[in-house]
């Protein structure tokens, strides 16, 4: 069973090559068997389709007229160009603006972005600065420990030798003081 647009595709193929509309029987044979009444609604939309085609290759019409629907089409495109180009214009400003806004905020957030750059890199100098700064007050630090180290260690000597000395000094001053 066929539906109505195969029926129809069926109809046009076979007007194609019978060079005629096909008849109500040849459609239904074709088919394989269909509704006569689908078959005959099928042929009128055809006829109806072939004498629309057949009607306006044979209308023509007259200069007169054409020239003035010309001139009709010519005052509507006139019209609808003069409402639309104010919008047009309107658009395109707006278009402009939007990017010359944009422009500018890239133009700002480049600015920014190389400030950023600029205090990073001041930073990191400072950073480094303050690591060679660190290295050499560790170093001094150190050295100074060992130089405290040494110092205690010699007045820890002395002392050890002041106080040696002390018990015999103590006896040969006692020795001398009589």
């Amino acid at each position: 069973m066929l539906s109505d647009e195969q029926l129809y595709e069926l109809a046009n193929d076979l007007l194609r090559r019978l060079g005629r509309p096909p008849r109500l029987n040849e459609l239904i044979e074709s088919s394989g068997g269909c509704q006569r009444q689908r078959a005959s609604r099928i042929l009128q939309q055809q006829r109806l389709a072939l004498a629309e085609k057949a009607v306006r290759s044979q209308l023509i019409l007259p200069q007169d007229l054409e020239a003035e629907q010309r001139t009709w089409v010519d005052r509507w495109m006139q019209v609808a160009s003069a409402q639309l180009a104010e919008r047009h214009a309107q658009l395109e400003a707006e278009h402009e603006r939007a990017i010359t806004a944009a422009n500018e905020l890239i133009a700002e957030q480049h600015q920014t972005l190389a400030e950023l750059r600029e205090q990073l890199e001041d930073q990191r100098r400072i950073a480094g600065e303050l690591a060679a700064r660190t290295r050499d007050l560790t170093a001094e630090n150190a050295q100074l420990r060992a130089e405290r180290d040494v110092a205690l260690a010699v007045s820890d000597e002395r002392l050890r030798l002041l106080d040696a000395l002390r018990p015999a000094n103590r006896s040969a001053s006692k020795e001398a003081s009589p």
